[in-house]
């Protein structure tokens, strides 16, 4: 049996589920609150109906770190969901968390961020967050590779007039 719907501190909820049962059943239980955004050590976005909302904007955003809990935005690329390409649509797909990688001054980070059209956030990794505890509003670390191989991707992808 799955708790009942989708409690503010999921995330705490979804480890505790995750410890006692199956990955699967933590997803199906995600499934039905119609979040697949954020899963401790799974996925971050699953093409599901739900999900696949065209007026999702993927921004991928290239900085550097001038302190553990400070960077400075060198590049970004965003593209609505629905405009993806099939090749990004499936980098995005296949992306994990991972363990967070280290931070240090003048190194170079990648960050997804999954809007909605009015700019609400629906995701946000935790890439550039260093410090203990800085984290906490984030949804997790995404491998530096694969952000940079999804923010080529996204600049590959021809950008349409109805999109800023």
């Amino acid at each position: 049996m799955y708790p009942a719907p989708c409690p503010p501190p999921r995330r705490a909820t979804l480890q505790r589920l995750a410890a006692a049962t199956s990955m699967a059943a933590a997803l199906a239980w995600l499934s039905a609150c119609g979040d697949g955004y954020s899963v401790e050590g799974g996925l971050v976005w699953q093409p599901r109906p739900s999900d696949d909302d065209a007026r999702v904007i993927v921004t991928v955003t290239k900085s550097q770190l001038d302190t553990w809990r400070q960077q400075q935005p060198l590049h970004t690329q965003q593209q609505q969901l629905a405009q993806l390409s099939p090749k990004a649509q499936q980098a995005l797909a296949r992306l994990r968390l991972s363990a967070p990688g280290q931070c240090e001054a003048g190194a170079t980070v990648y960050e997804l961020r999954l809007t909605d059209a009015s700019g609400a956030q629906r995701y946000r990794s935790a890439n550039w967050a260093c410090g203990p505890g800085a984290d906490r509003e984030l949804n997790g670390y995404i491998a530096t590779e694969d952000l940079q191989r999804l923010g080529e991707l996204l600049a590959a992808t021809p950008q349409t007039q109805d999109h800023p």
